[in-house]
């Protein structure tokens, strides 16, 4: 899937218990056990990211895992500066 204007995000992306290789792509210190689409939607709002949902869509690597993906338009910084943000906000949250 090849979309110029936006990146997705998928929830796997913060999930402290997949390793780097099957598709966490922040620091293990900044995962979380199973991470929900809602917190992630709730924490892109706050950081007044716009964002499109798409539900019930698997990643290629695990296509029997439905929990869809976030469309976010590309920003200066980079998408690897977006996870990590988005990842710290998921930790503070956890801890509450």
């Amino acid at each position: 899937m090849r979309i110029k204007d936006r990146w997705v995000i998928w929830p796997a992306y913060f999930d402290r218990r997949l390793p780097w290789r099957l598709g966490r792509r922040v620091p293990r210190r900044l995962a979380v056990e199973a991470p929900r689409a809602e917190e992630i939607a709730r924490i892109l709002r706050e950081l007044g990211v716009e964002f499109e949902y798409v539900p019930k869509k698997g990643r290629p690597a695990t296509w029997w895992e439905r929990t869809g993906y976030f469309l976010v338009p590309k920003q200066s910084g980079g998408k690897r500066i977006l996870l990590l943000r988005i990842a710290e906000q998921l930790v503070k949250s956890r801890r509450k």
